[in-house]
């Protein structure tokens, strides 16, 4: 039986030690590999089209018709090493999933005929006619023997995805001859993706790399609209990576070959003088990075300085975001990587973090706002948490040390992580320039997971659960007269923004001021509250528990914001369907209790940490307070005792209802017992639940023939 069965410590299982170990040691080398990339543009157009002319203008729609970005994978089934048909799925799964992200944040004023790529006249040619008076001078007049095709990055582009290219007389209006005609092209796609898994050299080179990508070719506006991604096979053939590792480092790797790359710094538009412009008529950037009086060099665009100065809460003053300084290719080079010192958390870190640990933060997407070529989704955005309000001396060398921000540390001490979640240590590494930080421990660090129950100090009142965080603690049951405080594990729940409460094992619910210390009934020591890192709206990304894969769900910011108040029960339904692939676990979360909310008749801000497991077991607690309405617990359980009405439809399959009940308290007018619901062969639930997931699915509208519902593109 595999580790990931069992609930035991992290330590005895050799699998999880190792894919932490995989995570925390690899780095993204897409610099390193974009340097070695021929960039082609766009075919011109006509009859047996000629590359090396001027690029032909592509029809496009309209601008106010931008709409989500098309990726289109494409997998060389003769250059991709042999993986077994389940590692196969999983990483056409991830993939997937990586493209339907980028769809639900980005989008482009689409391609309406299919996408023809270029073909390098420098390859397939031997000589041109170079001759300014030649009637066909500067077209290609003798074939390159050795010509075998186009390629994007290290994989071979089919001749279908291709233009046409002849051989010219040096005067005369027909070719000498045709040597390939058009291809077909791709239909439906924006942005072609090829995906190859291989043991190159640089995999070799650098056993650390789970992936590389880079663009390669682009539209008459600059912006990428091919590239590929190759996967180290070592990685994928092994049992290191999960699919949410994948989907993490694949999603790194596409953002830069959509536009988040040094080498397309200077190609970025400026749009601010034709509004609604999404990559049309607008003009080249002057300058999209520059040098700081420290020698730090940052993009300096107007949303990224927007965003950066609300993030340090220095709205006065025109600060850039900073770009890595370790991987440049010079002093005053810029990176294609954010600086580790500033933006912790980001995803476009040049080394990869837990998934947990990682987000698509606002000031990455506001960079692909101001590249011109696309309006910006900002409502998915998430703030980083790392460095929020410190100030325009944060994270610099000369200020990281003295710890006074409450971010870094000193010393190689015991402690939590910034976001909470996992128990760290202080330490360094390349990219934080000799600044200390409390990274995750290798093993059994995360306080999310039960089954690091087993390293548990049950003498400092320990809980392991998916809500607990890590707080610094001196907590004890023993006689020492002192005890360091450590990083321990405590269940917390929010009741408002920066207010919550925790729970040490064996003792009710406490109130935790943020930015203060409280005492815990029987035990020795203190407890201290972080401030300004829990309950900020900042969705945690709870990873799913081994056997179960419990994901947490979020209704948005109305649902948290009346959570202030008191639980009064829980409520679990059981569902029988068929099985779903893991990104839409999430969204079926979301949407079954939208839906039952919507039903029920019951006010969405009672409804609170919506969870769902693999077998389809719906948990929902119920809370009530003053901020919302109908208030009374025994008018709460009668309506959901008369809400239910199947099947529910989701992505066209049916989730049949089976049977209700109450947990955790239902009151004494409210017994405990199963509730057998009986069903119905249509109700009003069902079209309620396809308008709850309507907007959740606008991104796939495409894929499906037709708009399912609305999505808020506004320009970051």
């Amino acid at each position: 039986m595999s580790c990931v069965g069992l609930r035991v410590r992290t330590a005895s299982c050799p699998f999880l030690a190792l894919l932490t170990y995989v995570l925390a040691t690899s780095r993204c080398i897409h610099d390193t590999v974009q340097a070695g990339v021929s960039v082609l543009h766009l075919p011109p157009s006509g009859p047996a089209t000629e590359q090396g002319s001027v690029p032909r203008a592509r029809r496009a729609l309209p601008e106010s018709r931008a709409l989500p970005i098309r990726i289109r994978a494409w997998y060389p089934p003769a250059e991709t090493l042999q993986l077994s048909l389940q590692q196969r799925r999983n990483l056409e799964a991830a993939v997937q999933e990586v493209t339907q992200i980028i769809a639900g944040v980005l989008a482009v004023n689409p391609v309406p005929e299919p996408l023809l790529l270029s073909r390098d006249i420098n390859k397939y040619c031997r000589s041109v006619w170079r001759n300014p008076a030649a009637e066909n001078h500067n077209k290609c007049g003798y074939l390159n023997p050795s010509y075998h095709g186009e390629t994007c990055l290290e994989i071979m582009i089919p001749d279908d995805h291709l233009a046409g290219f002849s051989i010219w007389p040096e005067h005369g209006s027909v070719p000498r001859e045709v040597m390939k005609q058009d291809g077909t092209g791709v239909p439906d796609a924006d942005f072609l993706l090829y995906v190859k898994v291989a043991n190159t050299e640089k995999c070799k080179q650098e056993p650390s790399v789970i992936a590389y990508a880079s663009y390669c070719q682009l539209d008459t506006s600059d912006r990428p609209v091919a590239g590929a991604i190759v996967f180290c096979h070592a990685h994928l053939a092994s049992a290191t990576l999960d699919h949410q590792n994948i989907v993490q480092v694949s999603l790194h790797e596409v953002l830069h070959t959509l536009g988040f790359s040094r080498g397309l710094f200077d190609k970025w538009k400026d749009c601010s003088q034709t509004p609604g412009a999404v990559g049309m008529n607008c003009s080249s950037r002057a300058r999209v990075t520059n040098t700081d009086e420290m020698g730090q060099v940052r993009i300096f665009t107007p949303t990224v300085i927007q965003k950066m100065a609300a993030h340090l809460g220095m709205q006065e003053r025109q600060l850039g975001a900073p770009l890595e300084n370790k991987d440049a290719a010079g002093p005053s080079s810029p990176s294609s990587h954010w600086e580790a010192r500033l933006m912790q958390g980001s995803l476009m870190l040049a080394t990869f973090a837990p998934v947990h640990l990682t987000q698509l933060d606002d000031i990455t997407l506001a960079a692909f706002a101001d590249t011109g070529w696309y309006q910006v989704n900002t409502s998915a955005s998430k703030r980083l948490v790392w460095g929020r309000g410190a100030g325009p001396v944060f994270g610099l060398t000369t200020t990281c040390k003295n710890s006074t921000s409450g971010y870094f540390c000193t010393g190689n001490d015991l402690g939590c992580h910034y976001l909470h979640m996992d128990k760290g240590i202080c330490s360094s590494d390349d990219f934080l320039d000799g600044c200390r930080m409390y990274k995750p421990l290798t093993n059994g660090s995360e306080c999310w997971k039960v089954e690091n129950a087993a390293n548990a100090g049950h003498s400092h009142g320990e809980i392991y659960h998916s809500s607990s965080r890590c707080f610094f603690s001196s907590l004890s049951q023993g006689n020492s007269s002192f005890i360091p405080a450590t990083g321990r594990c405590y269940r917390h729940r929010c009741t408002a923004e920066n207010t919550y409460q925790v729970q040490v094992e064996g003792l009710a619910w406490s109130d935790c001021p943020a930015g203060g210390s409280i005492q815990v009934p029987g035990y020795q020591g203190l407890l201290f509250c972080p401030d300004e890192r829990l309950c900020l709206g900042f969705h945690d990304m709870v990873a799913s528990l081994p056997g179960e894969r419990i994901l947490n769900a979020s209704l948005g910011s109305a649902l948290e914001n009346g959570a202030a108040g008191k639980k009064v029960f829980t409520f679990q339904i059981n569902f029988q369907g068929p099985d779903l692939d893991r990104p839409h676990w999430q969204l079926l979360t979301s949407a079954l209790t939208a839906a039952l909310a919507d039903s029920s008749a019951i006010p969405r801000c009672h409804f609170q940490s919506p969870m769902l497991t693999a077998s389809l077991v719906l948990t929902v607690e119920l809370w009530v307070s003053v901020t919302c309405a109908e208030p009374q617990a025994g008018v709460l359980r009668h309506k959901l005792n008369k809400t239910f009405h199947g099947p529910w439809l989701y992505r066209g399959s049916s989730y049949i209802p089976v049977s209700t009940r109450f947990l955790e308290g239902p009151g004494p007018t409210s017994p405990d017992r199963d509730i057998v619901i009986v069903l119905a062969s249509a109700s009003v639930a069902t079209l309620l639940l396809a308008a709850a997931i309507g907007a959740l699915l606008y991104h796939q509208h495409r894929q499906v023939g037709h708009r399912v519902g609305a999505a808020p593109w506004i320009q970051a």
